[in-house]
């Protein structure tokens, strides 16, 4: 072999070593990229049992990782027979579309709860972080056991309730405690109610309640109501007691105008110290009593109108499509006997509301993110604009609202972790037109009146949804003190118009409403 081969040989060797050690350094490479991207496994914070069924897991992110999308706690019964159980999986995903906004941070803890597991079960539990290369490694298992049966009873149902109408919007209910309190002291009770219009069906009424009585305020006159209790303590809800006596709100029988109607029953109980006294019973002597008519024994509220008594006098509360004092004046495009100008800009008195529970309403102000626009002049600087959301006697129950309150405007939220409220300071019940936009995204809220600068909050927790159900009401709504927790007492004084939901979505107020009350063309006498 020459000397010029030996040198195109030994060429070709030192090519053939760099090509080799380039691909093993890009092998090596992506193998670190791989294994950096994956998490590693996430860091422990506790494991405790809560009660019979459940236990709670806490944990942080893992010390090595990317972009984490979500975790799962995977947890498996532990059987001594050595045989394989089942292994559940409670996921937490992360809201991708918020990453940018919520970063994963290496010192925020998470933690779940996991229920619906066996009494006196030992569980293995792990949590596994995932990322954009997949599952990281799991963290080490801990067991946890939850607690036997017989500590963990519920307390007996409580006495049945006795409800007795004190007004027209008032109820006094009482009742006692079961013959057991379970496990544990009792912690509260919770009061349920059924109207007759919803065919005997329960809707939560107040939680939390800490006596053996309450007073039922902002219900609605006339209206038949039963109620129900339950006891619960630290490992749960009692079965619901038996239902109260039926009692219907006061309001004068229409029925027989002749019938004369005794002034005491208008209010013919009072409430001291949680002891109900029965005016009409309760006493031992009196002078000067006789009977007194009202103007409402005289039916004077027509087509379908309602009426309630107001000291002397009386107030009338007509369905849409009529107005006036009686109700007996025809109005805008919801009259029943003849086709007038529609209402394109409805005026509310304080006791009207609108409401809308098409699809299209509904999703727009629920969920993730809500954008609300409208314009409107009051009179009065207590208000309701806008509600939806679940009974706000339920601690902590879902909501949004936008109101007048002391002449300000208030945007309130509450997605389940404690409520928010969002406030531009201003006398806007001066009678001119205000524009008004209310947006929530996730936690975080923001609220603009006319050119006044933007004012934010944000709730409590780590909640991010609004899950409510139920109609959205515009301008007041029915039984607005319960309903809203006496944050408001009264609806809109004036007028609303140009309701935009989502910034695309404009609402033709009269027209696409569900139902409503007292509500008239705007200017109208």
């Amino acid at each position: 072999m020459g000397e010029r081969d030996k040198m195109w040989l030994q060429l070709l060797l030192l090519v053939l070593v760099c090509l080799s050690r380039q691909t093993e350094g890009s092998k090596q490479d992506r193998t670190t990229l791989r294994r950096a991207d994956r998490p590693s496994p996430p860091l422990w914070g506790g494991l405790e049992a809560l009660n019979c069924t459940a236990f709670r897991a806490r944990w942080r992110a893992p010390r090595r990782h990317g972009r984490i999308t979500g975790y799962s706690v995977m947890y498996t019964a532990v059987r001594r027979d050595g045989m394989a159980s089942p292994r559940g999986t409670h996921d937490l995903q992360f809201d991708q579309s918020l990453h940018g906004q919520d970063r994963v941070k290496d010192t925020q803890p998470y933690e779940v709860v996991v229920g619906g597991l066996l009494p006196g079960t030992t569980y293995r539990v792990l949590v596994t972080a995932r990322g954009a290369a997949g599952d990281g490694r799991p963290s080490p298992p801990k067991n946890v056991t939850t607690e036997p049966q017989d500590r963990c009873s519920p307390p007996d149902a409580p006495s049945r309730p006795e409800a007795a109408a004190l007004s027209d919007s008032e109820v006094a209910l009482s009742w006692k405690a079961g013959r057991s309190v379970g496990s544990s002291p009792l912690l509260h009770y919770t009061v349920e109610v059924s109207r007759s219009v919803w065919n005997g069906s329960w809707e939560l009424l107040g939680d939390h309640v800490r006596a053996e009585s309450l007073v039922i305020r902002g219900l609605e006159p006339g209206a038949w109501h039963q109620f129900a209790v339950r006891a619960v303590n630290a490992h749960g809800s009692s079965l619901l007691s038996e239902p109260s006596n039926r009692v219907r709100t006061l309001v004068f029988d229409m029925s027989t105008p002749e019938k004369k109607v005794v002034t005491m029953s208008v209010q013919n109980l009072v409430v001291l110290n949680d002891r109900t006294i029965r005016l009409d019973r309760d006493f031992q002597r009196g002078v000067n009593l006789e009977n007194a008519p009202h103007p409402c024994v005289s039916a004077p509220c027509v087509n379908g109108g309602s009426c309630s008594p107001r000291h002397d006098g009386f107030e009338c509360d007509c369905p849409l499509g009529f107005d006036g004092q009686r109700c007996h004046q025809e109005c805008g495009n919801y009259c029943l006997n003849t086709v007038t100008e529609a209402i394109e800009i409805p005026q509310f008195i304080g006791r009207s509301y609108l409401t809308y529970d098409h699809p299209n309403f509904l999703k727009r102000v629920s969920g993730l993110r809500t954008n609300i626009f409208m314009r409107f002049k009051a009179t009065s600087g207590e208000g309701l604009l806008l509600w939806r959301g679940e009974t706000s006697m339920r601690v902590n129950g879902d909501f949004i609202s936008l109101g007048l309150q002391q002449g300000a405007l208030v945007f309130s939220y509450n997605l389940g972790s404690g409520p928010v409220s969002v406030l531009v300071n201003g006398s806007f019940h001066d009678d001119h037109w205000h524009r008004v936009k209310a947006v929530r995204d996730g936690a975080f809220g923001k609220l603009t009146v006319d050119d006044y600068g933007a004012k934010t909050g944000r709730s409590p927790g780590k909640m991010r949804q609004l899950n409510v159900n139920g109609p959205i009401y515009v301008g007041g709504m029915k039984e607005i003190a319960l309903q809203t927790g006496r944050r408001y007492m009264r609806g809109l004084v004036g007028c609303i118009s140009h309701l935009t939901l989502s910034g695309d979505y404009h609402a033709a107020l009269v027209e696409e409403a569900g139902g409503g009350k007292n509500i008239n063309t705007c200017g109208a006498s």
